[in-house]
């Protein structure tokens, strides 16, 4: 993550405005994080984004009062990018305004 920290990956991606709460996932579907912010400041560098790791995001759900079931099943392993995607647009809203 920036400046060090262990809480945080820093991908090579660009994370655009309405990204942020997107899942990082790699190449067998597998969650690895939660894409937050990146760098607009192209003085400072290019295609910068950062990601909360999923064992932070375990941890603030794990500390809650409240009982939260995780389903720990990946139906994209070893499936191609293209299948991965249709199973994938399913979950993700597309929110457009005039």
């Amino acid at each position: 993550g920036i400046q060090g920290d262990s809480k945080m990956y820093q991908i090579s991606a660009p994370m655009t405005y309405g990204n942020s709460g997107g899942p990082l996932l790699d190449k067998e579907g597998n969650l690895l994080g939660m894409n937050s912010s990146g760098i607009s400041n192209r003085n400072i560098a290019e295609n910068t984004g950062y990601s909360i790791k999923t064992s932070m995001i375990l941890n603030l759900l794990n500390s809650s009062n409240d009982a939260i079931a995780i389903e720990n099943k990946n139906m994209l392993k070893g499936k191609p990018l293209k299948d991965q995607i249709k199973i994938l647009r399913n979950f993700v809203p597309m929110i457009c305004t005039q």
